[in-house]
């Protein structure tokens, strides 16, 4: 068997090859994932506007239903006063929080038609505007039973 022989200096580069692979791929593998992590923190909100009726639904809890759509809309916020406009006809615009705390496992971005057959959708509220002091019958009548 041919026997192999190495000089010190030609071992110690190629142990300085290696450590310097090593180094490099460990920081491209890091410097991937956090890519990766801030492109998934920076996916923007989705941002709707609702007209309807607010309704109180217990102690700080109100809903409005979209006089359009007739999508309902659990209601929060940490700047306006919602219980101010209980029973006005209001204009909100919010963040869609539905689904901030879920992990995303439908990330299809499923049509909207699939969205609104969601339970009640989440909208942290950014702004309102009254529109009128009262609301008017906005209940879309549903399909008639007879």
């Amino acid at each position: 068997m041919p026997s192999l022989s190495f000089s010190k200096q030609s071992l110690a580069t190629l142990a300085l090859l290696a450590a310097a692979g090593l180094f490099f791929g460990a920081s491209s593998a890091r410097a991937q994932n956090a890519a990766a992590s801030n492109q998934a923190q920076a996916a923007p909100a989705t941002e709707i506007v609702a007209t309807g009726c607010l309704q109180s639904a217990g102690a700080k809890a109100f809903t409005l239903t979209d006089a359009s759509t007739g999508e309902t809309y659990n209601l929060t916020s940490d700047g306006v006063d919602l219980g101010a406009h209980v029973g006005h006809t209001v204009k909100v615009t919010g963040t869609d929080v539905t689904n901030s705390a879920s992990d995303g496992a439908d990330n299809g971005g499923g049509a909207p038609a699939e969205q609104a057959e969601q339970k009640d959708r989440t909208l942290n509220v950014t702004s309102l505007e009254m529109v009128s002091k009262t609301c008017s019958d906005q209940s879309a009548p549903g399909p008639s039973s007879r």
